[in-house]
């Protein structure tokens, strides 16, 4: 497990040109213990497709970020989900009684929230597996149409 070393990472942050917001979320999330790598590359994503629009289609792998919604409504647009990360997150809470850690793992799952909100607005999903499709409208409350194993 890669650790965040602070001193290396703000020294990163500083000596970034041209930051954004996105940018300043991306380094306190991390410093707190979250994983902001979803929606700050769904922004981005979004951005950049924003100024090059020259693509057959766009295939986002699981990050379920707000940006994809954009990039839908522009592109046609593919959502691979392999399983819904609630799972993991509660198989996480499970394997631990202990405070300190269920807190990490509350705040570093944060961006489920995110995905709970996009997950059914996609129109296009792929899954590897039946099992995979069920939890997708269990968990995300997905539209079975619009899920293709």
């Amino acid at each position: 497990m890669k650790l965040f070393h602070f001193a290396i990472g703000l020294e990163n942050f500083l000596e970034k040109k041209n930051k954004k917001l996105d940018d300043y979320y991306e380094f306190f999330s991390v410093l707190f213990g979250g994983f902001p790598e979803p929606r700050t590359f769904g922004k981005r994503a979004a951005r950049y497709l924003e100024l090059h629009n020259n693509y057959d289609l766009v295939i986002d792998n699981q990050s379920l970020s707000y940006g994809m919604i954009d990039i839908q409504k522009r592109f046609p647009f593919i959502e691979i989900i392999h399983h819904p990360i609630t799972f993991d997150y509660k198989y996480e809470l499970a394997s631990s009684n202990k405070i300190k850690y269920r807190i990490s793992r509350y705040r570093w799952y944060s961006f489920l929230k995110m995905q709970k909100k996009v997950a059914p607005c996609i129109k296009r999903i792929i899954t590897p597996s039946n099992s995979s499709r069920d939890g997708i409208i269990d968990e995300f409350k997905c539209n079975i149409e619009n899920i293709s194993v």
